[in-house]
C-alpha cells in the first residue's frame, strides 16, 4: 500500500518528528486492517506538512494500492 499522511498545523515539525508523529496513525491503520504491515516491504509511507491557523489544524490520510 501507499500511504500519505499530511499534517496541517500551525508549527512545522522537523522531518524525524513528523514521521514519529505519524506512527500512531500508521499503527491504527494496521490495527483496522487497512494496511497489511508497516514495514518498508509492505508500505510506501510519505509524511507531508502544511501550515494553517491553530484552530483549523487537521490531518489527512490517503491510502492507495502500490
Amino acid at each position: 500500500m501507499r500511504a500519505r499522511v499530511t499534517f496541517n498545523h500551525c508549527r512545522l515539525y522537523d522531518r524525524d518528528n513528523a514521521y514519529a508523529a505519524a506512527k500512531p496513525v500508521i499503527d491504527a491503520l494496521k490495527h483496522w486492517s487497512l494496511i497489511w504491515d508497516d514495514s518498508d516491504e509492505w508500505l510506501d509511507l510519505t509524511v507531508e506538512q502544511n501550515k494553517c491557523p491553530h484552530k483549523k489544524r487537521h490531518t489527512i490520510i490517503e491510502l492507495e494500492p502500490a
